[in-house]
């Protein structure tokens, strides 16, 4: 919605404009605002320079408004927790553990119900397999979650309520996977807060930071909706947990992790704005 704004400021001013594209609420008001739709066609095509998130952000427009014709950056959410941690291994013996973590107000566009249906099938397979959650909420929250990892994976899920920000990166070094498959996702900070601490992630194809990593290399794209194949895709990450932490960590020290810390998010900015600055004053 700001973007209407910052049209008529950059009209006012004869100064050039830069959008912003986060996947689910870009989509969510285009979908919502029909009325509007011209409106934000012609911001997606006049903008100096769309920013979306993630690839699958700019897809999605695209899909609702067409093929953008000028430049595009990716630019993902920068994160306070950036800090980069090598991958940990699963000591010897130890159960396989997938984090999650969301507010538990949240639980339903987050999915956790299909996520345990996921960890239920998957240990028949791997059945040592264990869900720990993370994330504050009121009574009711909590004792629905509570009473759904009851009712759905019995003896595998530990609610673990809200923890320190400050501790997130730690917790999720030593996990064998992230997982977070919500049915609706802009971005997810805590996706490249895992990654910088060595952790494969799952999210929701399509969503998410999808496109910023080929799927299957350190994360893994699922249907959200689709427990078996979710409950497939933790298998893999389980059993190819080594793989799997290796790959990270190649990702690590190669750099093809500094796309998510937000000193190469500030200066990706930077560059894209000097550079629009000079062609305005170029034309000028």
């Amino acid at each position: 919605m700001d973007g209407l704004v910052a049209e008529r400021v950059a009209a006012h001013f004869n100064v050039p404009f830069l959008l912003t594209i986060q996947a689910n609420t870009a989509t969510r008001i285009i979908k919502t605002r029909r009325d509007l739709r011209d409106s934000y066609s012609r911001l997606w095509q006049d903008a100096a320079v769309v920013f979306p998130f993630a690839p699958n952000a700019q897809d999605a427009v695209a899909a609702l408004l067409g093929a953008r014709q000028g430049p595009v950056e990716i630019l993902p959410c920068p994160t306070g927790a950036d800090t980069i941690i090598a991958p940990t291994p699963r000591a010897p013996g130890a159960a396989p553990v997938i984090l999650t973590a969301f507010h538990l107000a949240h639980y339903g566009n987050k999915n956790i119900k299909t996520l345990l249906q996921a960890v239920a099938l998957a240990a028949k397979t791997v059945p040592e397999i264990k869900l720990d959650v993370v994330g504050g909420g009121d009574a009711a929250a909590f004792l629905q979650v509570a009473q759904m990892a009851e009712e759905i994976a019995p003896g595998r899920v530990t609610l673990l309520g809200a923890r320190p920000g400050s501790e997130m990166q730690g917790r999720m070094t030593r996990a064998t996977a992230f997982a977070m498959p919500s049915h609706r996702e802009s971005f997810g900070m805590v996706f490249s807060e895992a990654l910088l601490a060595g952790t494969p992630c799952l999210h929701s194809s399509g969503r998410a930071i999808d496109g910023l990593f080929p799927d299957g290399d350190i994360t893994l794209g699922i249907d959200p909706s689709d427990a078996a194949a979710m409950a497939k895709a933790l298998v893999t990450l389980c059993q190819e947990e080594t793989a799997f932490k290796a790959r990270v960590g190649e990702a690590q020290s190669s750099g093809r992790l500094e796309i998510l810390r937000r000193d190469h998010i500030a200066a990706t900015y930077l560059r894209v704005v000097g550079t629009i600055m000079g062609q305005t004053a170029n034309a000028a």
